[in-house]
């Protein structure tokens, strides 16, 4: 079983073959990794967190590349063994020197000790299905997707994250204000499609998507209020929640959120001669459906 080693002193980084190892050099990036749900991300214990206390991290990110323009990084995740620190045997780090060693080469070392994770069949025991990554402590983390596998020689999993600011963005939704159940059903739905495609899609399916649950929920709302009695198409609820309702602010949101959907089509693009959706678009469309359940009363956010 593949495991790391992380001497707590210097914390210099050995890598092995259960508790047999040798020193990494240059010392590897390892953050504090957290596993969570992508539809409902929580972070842990603050108190926890905020030490970056290594015997009592859950898992560990074994950074491996980062594509700054994908906005893409690559690694192992590995998760603590029990009882800590444990004991190895080592060959001389390349960092130290005039290390007393014995006469197998090795010499004895206690190792805060990760092994290694099977990434999906342990979250598929767990039941998560939308896999989501924090990495950092619980004042400065960042969340990440997974968007892509590979198995190495050594039977590890190699995973692909990707960063996506948006994740969060939405505000916790009060489904108790929506009394019709079909509505409720509806909008549920189009809120979970869309955490779907946050973890993978393009940014046309997000814009889509923020799209498709704002005119779910302001048909919803606008019926509610009795100040329409039928369904409309986004673009014809912006003035009804602009001069009806007073809701400049949500008027304005829904406005930009009809606007991107149609820049999601291609004959739109050439004849209006407009720029392709990019992935600030996709954010912006989530914060925009965010703010949209703010307004409205629907939604809070959570601090």
């Amino acid at each position: 079983m593949k495991t790391i080693g992380i001497d707590q002193n210097n914390h210099l980084v050995y890598e092995g073959n259960t508790f047999l190892g040798y020193g990494l050099w240059p010392t590897p990036m390892i953050l504090p990794a957290f596993v969570t749900s992508f539809t409902e991300p929580e972070l842990p214990d603050s108190e926890l967190r905020s030490r970056i206390d290594l015997m009592l991290q859950p898992h560990i990110f074994f950074n491996e590349g980062y594509d700054p323009s994908s906005r893409i990084r690559t690694g192992r995740i590995y998760e603590r063994s029990e009882g800590q620190p444990q004991p190895w045997h080592v060959t001389p780090h390349p960092a130290l020197r005039d290390v007393p060693i014995n006469t197998a080469g090795t010499l004895p070392k206690q190792l805060i000790t990760f092994r290694e994770f099977n990434f999906f069949a342990k979250l598929s025991h767990i039941g998560i299905v939308e896999p989501c990554i924090v990495l950092g402590n619980s004042y400065h983390h960042t969340l990440w997707s997974v968007v892509d596998s590979e198995v190495s020689i050594s039977g590890e999993t190699i995973i692909y994250l990707k960063s996506r600011k948006v994740i969060g963005a939405l505000p916790k939704i009060k489904y108790e204000l929506i009394k019709n159940s079909e509505d409720k059903e509806n909008i549920e739905e189009k809120i979970r499609l869309l955490s779907i495609d946050l973890s993978s899609a393009a940014p046309d399916s997000v814009v889509d998507r923020c799209r498709e649950a704002a005119s779910a929920i302001l048909n919803c709302y606008l019926l509610t209020e009795g100040i329409t009695s039928k369904r409309k198409d986004l673009g014809q609820l912006v003035h009804s929640l602009r001069e009806s309702a007073n809701k400049g602010i949500a008027a304005n949101l829904a406005d930009v959120l009809a606007k991107f959907h149609s820049r999601t089509k291609h004959i739109e693009q050439a004849n209006r001669k407009t720029r392709s959706i990019s992935e600030q678009d996709a954010e912006l469309s989530v914060q925009a459906l965010g703010i949209i359940l703010v307004e409205l009363g629907w939604g809070y956010w959570q601090i």
